[in-house]
């Protein structure tokens, strides 16, 4: 989900070696539920932009807004939950009702990922920030920068995947 893990030695890397080094801005796209360890991390005063995200307790209700948004039907749940299977990590943070009527979620977070992008997307759009920035890094708060990560030589438009980080999908 949109929260914050690791601390400070991951967050002071990101700053270090990809902030810093690109003289980026940073936005943050997080949980609106801060855990209290979490309340002064240094990310909030890194950041330049700050969206809090809102939890779904059943993420179609996000997929809900995203199909409305796009004027498309709601038949998307009728159509996905009559072909897909319950061990899908592809719907995870989806909520379903089982053959008996039993309700289920699905395990992992991939639709709760994909969401908080498009929920990215549409800030991004929103405030028309293609016009005042011509790069976009979209990372988590949990990983370790250990070296400069310079993308200011990267040409678009394209996007770019670190070596290693494309699994073929």
């Amino acid at each position: 989900t949109g929260d914050l893990r690791c601390g400070e030695r991951a967050w002071s890397s990101l700053e270090r070696n990809v902030l810093e080094v690109n003289n980026a801005d940073l936005a943050l796209m997080v949980t609106a539920k801060i855990l209290p360890r979490y309340q002064n991390a240094s990310l909030f005063r890194l950041a330049k932009y700050n969206w809090p995200l809102t939890e779904y307790d059943d993420w179609s209700d996000a997929v809900d807004i995203m199909f409305r948004n796009h004027n498309s039907s709601k038949s998307w749940r009728q159509e996905l939950f009559a072909s897909a299977s319950p061990e899908s990590i592809l719907l995870g943070g989806i909520r379903y009702k089982n053959a008996t009527g039993h309700e289920n979620r699905y395990s992992g977070s991939v639709a709760i990922q994909m969401m908080t992008r498009y929920f990215l997307q549409q800030k991004i759009q929103q405030l028309r920030l293609t016009e005042v920035y011509d790069k976009f890094v979209i990372t988590r708060a949990d990983h370790y920068y250990l070296c400069p990560h310079n993308i200011t030589n990267l040409q678009g438009p394209h996007l770019w995947l670190p070596y290693g980080q494309d699994f073929h999908g």
